[in-house]
């Protein structure tokens, strides 16, 4: 069964002169329990099409859509407080940078409990055992004394345990992952991967995975739809898009892995022609770069 239905979304921010569309005729189906990976370079439209699923495409974005449903329920016709209602409690994201996701002025703790309060109808005892049974879940330790903590006292790995927390905190059917391992290192990145697997697997529910990183998305997604220019190029099961890519812009996503250069380093000038008014200081130079050009004096580079 389709628990998410989006046919030709498109989303346009217009201009004095014309309309530009971020994202352009997206079509996606997704299962329920089924994990699927969306990748694609920087600005391809991912995260502003899991946005519009939300209902937070930013102003003065415009959303055109033949169908966005979720549960078989007409997601254009909600009104707002409904759709705040389904927010968070059905469907849920995690944002792609917590620091500014999470909200400074007030504790993780607090902003947890209110989660619980508001769509739970949980009291502040009972929503604040719940918040701190969250913490323990996603990995943190001492649980119980962070929830007083603020965002700026945490680690960027620990903000973002918190930001699961509180999209699984009402038990979601969907869950929208955006880039839920930016800017962490490969350690707590692996961690919060495992995690979003563990989650999926005891909870049973969707996960749309939001990622540029091919192999982050080979570990997680069963299917993959790959973006470009606002559309999706090609949409398979993810062992045969990542055996035999079909589009070209697939298999340059692929080919642009470290692991999959032909040489064992990227090619690197090793030294610039810095300049200093009439100077000039040269360093030895690799002769195959010899048809680079030399940096602009920053003269030059100003506007």
């Amino acid at each position: 069964m389709a628990l998410l239905e989006i046919e030709n979304l498109s989303v346009a921010f217009p201009s004095p002169t014309a309309a530009g569309r971020a994202v352009d005729g997206v079509s996606i189906t997704v299962a329920e329990g089924e994990s699927l990976g969306v990748v694609g370079e920087s600005g391809s439209g991912k995260s502003l099409t899991m946005l519009a699923v939300m209902g937070l495409v930013p102003y003065p974005g415009q959303l055109t859509v033949d169908r966005l449903a979720f549960k078989d329920r007409d997601l254009t016709r909600l009104s707002g407080r409904e759709r705040r209602r389904l927010a968070g409690k059905s469907m849920a994201m995690i944002f792609q940078d917590p620091m500014t996701s999470l909200n400074p002025c007030f504790t993780v703790g607090f902003q947890l409990v209110e989660t619980l309060r508001v769509h739970e109808k949980m009291d502040r005892k009972a929503a604040r055992r719940r918040a701190i049974a969250l913490l323990e879940q996603v990995g943190i330790p001492a649980a119980e004394s962070r929830m007083g903590a603020f965002p700026h006292q945490l680690s960027g790995g620990m903000n973002q345990r918190v930001m699961i927390a509180t999209a699984i905190a009402c038990q979601p059917d969907l869950l929208i992952a955006d880039e839920p391992t930016t800017a962490l290192d490969v350690t707590v990145q692996a961690q919060i991967l495992e995690l979003l697997r563990t989650l999926q697997r005891d909870r049973g529910m969707a996960l749309i995975l939001v990622s540029h990183n091919m192999d982050v998305v080979a570990e997680t997604a069963r299917r993959v739809a790959v973006m470009y220019a606002g559309q999706i190029v090609e949409e398979r099961d993810a062992a045969g898009l990542f055996g035999a890519p079909q589009h070209p812009y697939t298999a340059a996503l692929l080919a642009a892995r470290p692991e999959r250069q032909e040489s064992a380093r990227l090619p690197v000038r090793p030294a610039l022609r810095l300049r200093y008014g009439a100077r000039v200081r040269n360093a030895a130079r690799n002769p195959a770069l010899d048809g680079w050009p030399d940096p602009l004096p920053l003269s030059a580079r100003r506007p």
